[in-house]
């Protein structure tokens, strides 16, 4: 997952690949303002939609926020508002994988 920003607003990226090597990849703008940690919270949950969009049913994400993963993990608490909103919404779409990991 990466994400850079222009003056339309983050670009992220995604990058599903396969246990066979298949590498699927998608980047849009958010057209939206957003902190630091909600372009990582926006980037899981774009990457969690892809997954279900393509029937994945186990899944490994590999994500570059301590703060996402471990409140993810139930390790760290979200104190914030948006923040619980955005973890709720990630749980929710972790449910519905038979395996979803994050790291």
């Amino acid at each position: 997952m990466d994400r850079a920003s222009n003056s339309k607003g983050p670009i992220i990226g995604i990058i599903l690949t396969t246990q066979k090597g298949l590498i699927i990849e998608q980047s849009f703008t958010l057209g939206f303002p957003v902190t630091k940690n909600e372009v990582e919270y926006e980037v899981v949950i774009a990457d969690l939609k892809m997954a279900l969009t393509h029937r994945v049913i186990e899944i490994e994400v590999h994500c570059d926020s301590l703060l996402v993963v471990s409140q993810v993990k139930g390790e760290y608490v979200a104190k914030d508002e948006r923040m619980t909103t955005y973890l709720q919404l990630i749980l929710s779409l972790k449910s519905k994988f038979l395996c979803c990991d994050f790291k």
